[in-house]
């Protein structure tokens, strides 16, 4: 994880390529409406989140979790659909480098992590409604 002060550049250079490409997502936050500011105003008036804040899981949950991702089947065609998506930039007339192997790799982790999350998310809301 990275962070990049996009209006000051002072003290922080933007990374060469090789660097950004083990980079698997970029985000971008912008600025919050104005009712999330308010919001925001009106949950640090006496005391910043930050200092009450706590743990929603310990570091022996985060890894059982991530041992479960690996264990997520993913078929060939949407193997094939990654590197297919992976080599389309590489052949992209408006993009200088197409991503590298690397982020084949990347993109099947993050889909298994993301039907990971989903099918535990189902798992919860179908105990909720219960």
């Amino acid at each position: 994880m990275a962070t990049q002060n996009p209006i000051e550049y002072e003290g922080t250079y933007p990374l060469p390529e090789a660097q950004l490409d083990r980079f698997l997502l970029k985000l971008h936050l912008g600025y919050p409406s104005v009712n999330d500011e308010i919001q925001m105003l009106d949950r640090t008036t006496s005391v910043h989140p930050i200092e009450t804040l706590e743990a929603v899981m310990t570091k022996e949950d985060l890894l059982k979790l991530q041992e479960e991702v690996k264990d997520v089947h993913v078929s060939d065609a949407i193997k094939k659909y990654i590197v297919y998506l992976v080599d389309a930039t590489r052949k992209h007339p408006l993009l200088d480098l197409g991503a590298s192997p690397r982020a084949s790799i990347a993109l099947m982790k993050a889909a298994k992590a993301y039907a990971f999350i989903q099918n535990v998310t189902m798992y919860c809301l179908t105990i909720l409604s219960t």
